[in-house]
Order: structure tokens, then sequence, then C-alpha cells
């Protein structure tokens, strides 16, 4: 299996056509470098998760459990609180995960609004198959920036 890595120009955007063979499949994968591991994360976003476990505001959508969920154990608890405390007063410098940006398939819909963590890593969640066949339709991505609970990351 070929691999190529091609990446978007810096505004994000990318030109399939320009690149791809008609008649073959194609899976795209994002990634986005961080540089600075604050990016999207303030105290706002520890309140948050918060008021969400002493069920004064639970989250409404399988987004905000995937970002809360900081040290990617698939759950939401008073750790990824920790976590986010320590890197928002600069003792840590990044974040227990390996992977500080999610992308999700934006027409991908979960079973479990309220538990996104089984499937939110398989099969249709993060998988953009492309098969380049004259016109490709657009993709639609759901970037979500681990512990930026209020999507304000850039």
């Amino acid at each position: 299996m070929d691999t190529d890595i091609i990446t978007t120009d810096t505004s994000g955007k990318f030109d399939f056509a320009a690149h791809l063979v008609t008649r073959d499949a194609y899976t795209a994968r994002f990634t986005k470098t961080e540089e600075i591991a604050t990016n999207g994360i303030s105290t706002y976003d520890i309140v948050r998760v918060q008021r969400h476990l002493l069920g004064i505001e639970p989250f409404e959508s399988p987004y905000e459990y995937l970002a809360a969920d900081v040290d990617r154990s698939s759950s939401v608890s008073i750790a990824d609180i920790i976590h986010l405390r320590k890197l928002v007063l600069s003792i840590e410098s990044s974040l227990p995960t390996f992977q500080p940006w999610l992308f999700i398939n934006g027409n991908y819909t979960f079973s479990n609004q309220i538990n996104p963590f089984v499937e939110a890593y398989s099969g249709n969640a993060t998988s953009f198959p492309i098969t380049a066949q004259g016109v490709i339709p657009p993709i639609s991505v759901i970037a979500i920036k681990v512990g930026d609970l209020d999507f304000n990351a850039k």
C-alpha cells in the first residue's frame, strides 16, 4: 500500500482533484501540529468540566465529552481536571495525550451521544473514504482540541 503525505496550504484548504488519480480509492487522515499546548485552554475549560462532573451543567454533545477526556481514559473524571490545571498553571507543558487534536467525520452520527468513547476512534467516525470519480464532494471535518471545552482553539 502506497502512502503519500500531502499537506494543506496555510489556510487549511486542499485541492483533492489536483492530486488524485481517477477511479482509485483513498482515505484522508488529518493531523495538526500543536505549537502552543495552551491554545484554546483556560480556566473556563476547567470550570466547565467541574460543572459537568458535579451535575450542574452536563455536557450536551459527544464533542464536549471527547474534548474533556484529556488523559484519553475513555471517561471524564477529576484526573482530567488535574491535568488541565497543571497545564493552565504552567506546572506541565503539555497534556498527557499524544494527540492534541481529534478529527471526526462531520457526517458521522454517534449512536450514544453521552458516551462517544467506544466508537469515536474506530470505523466511520475518523474515516474519510474518497473515490476519485469525477467531481469529489467536500469532506466535512470536525476538529476538536483536547481540553478546549468552548472550542475556541485556533
